[in-house]
């Protein structure tokens, strides 16, 4: 099946090349989805390289299992939107644009082209674009039906093509979308599992949707932990422990090494690098008595996500992430 969808992308991408004068094949492998949680803030992130062709739709979906509150008054404001885009008529720059999300009635939207009907929600991506607010809605349900049996909630968005004139249709400032980063306050429980999406692009310069060409993004939720244990020497001490995510050993990955005279006075005194198993030790020859290990590690790309079930095929799993988290060890005392 994902042969044929293949052979219909390229197919479609030659035949928009012949109709479209000068325009180039159809690319649409870069859309990337990154997920964090910290307490009741759920971070959501969809990238894409400005190469590809332009996002038309994208549907979000939560974990099966994670709790969703919904119906949150209109007018409140769930948090921030970063995004950027390139505007086609300011001859291609990279713009970024501010923003937040608000709740909006979900009454006015029932009219929608893009998921029309009835919806439990609606956010309302609010951008402080050059020209003005843009608003961009967002369409908010629970799961239902097969959909129901991977995912707790959707989300759905379109997106004008940037590449047709604006009284048409067309996006204001021919803005293509590269990076939308929201977050949302007391929506999404915590929990561990795998956001994904389905993203589908336009076709250049026709203002038609490709859905041959829709892939699937994923991005994955673990908990990341940080030991550490503390050992005196002769010179000083030694500081031994452990950086994990999932219960998994992450190699590579720099941890700051805290330390005092007093539990409630630490101060940092280096960096260690975890092995390949996640491990690490740092020697010091400071005569501390109580030292704490802390970690940042970012979102990065996570191979193993996409040799799991797929169940948006035919739409291949693309650009798999695991979340970034920050984590402190308990305080040791040597």
């Amino acid at each position: 099946m994902r042969n044929h969808i293949r052979l219909a992308v390229l197919g479609l991408a030659a035949a928009t090349a012949v109709v479209v004068a000068g325009s180039a094949l159809a690319a649409y492998t870069s859309p990337t989805l990154a997920v964090s949680q910290a307490g009741a803030v759920t971070t959501i992130s969809f990238t894409t390289n400005g190469s590809d062709d332009a996002t038309a739709r994208a549907v979000i979906y939560a974990p099966v299992g994670l709790a969703v509150t919904l119906g949150q008054a209109p007018a409140t404001v769930l948090g921030k939107l970063e995004s950027t885009v390139i505007a086609g008529a300011l001859g291609g720059a990279v713009v970024p644009l501010p923003g937040q999300v608000t709740v909006d009635d979900p009454a006015r939207y029932t009219a929608n082209t893009c998921a029309p009907g009835a919806h439990q929600a609606v956010w309302v991506l609010q951008i402080q674009a050059p020209t003005g607010m843009l608003n961009v809605p967002m369409y908010i349900d629970a799961a239902a039906g097969p959909e129901a049996q991977f995912a707790a909630a959707k989300i759905q968005v379109c997106l004008p093509p940037p590449d047709i004139p604006e009284a048409q249709g067309g996006a204001a400032l021919g803005a293509k979308l590269v990076k939308a980063q929201f977050s949302v306050q007391g929506v999404f429980g915590t929990g561990l599992g795998i956001w994904r999406a389905l993203a589908t692009p336009w076709l250049p310069a026709v203002g038609q949707v490709n859905a041959a060409a829709t892939v699937a993004p994923a991005a994955a939720i673990a908990p990341g932990t940080v030991t550490a244990k503390a050992r005196a020497t002769k010179t000083g001490a030694v500081v031994t422990g452990k950086l994990e995510q999932g219960g998994t050993g992450l190699g590579g990955s720099n941890v700051a090494v805290w330390a005092g005279a007093r539990r409630t006075a630490l101060k940092r005194i280096g960096t260690a690098r975890t092995t390949a198993s996640g491990t690490f030790a740092f020697t010091t020859r400071r005569k501390a008595s109580f030292f704490q290990v802390r970690a940042v590690v970012g979102s990065r790309p996570a191979p193993p996500v996409c040799q799991l079930p797929n169940p948006l095929q035919p739409a291949p799993c693309v650009n798999p992430t695991v979340n970034g988290f920050t984590a402190l060890s308990a305080i040791t005392r040597k």
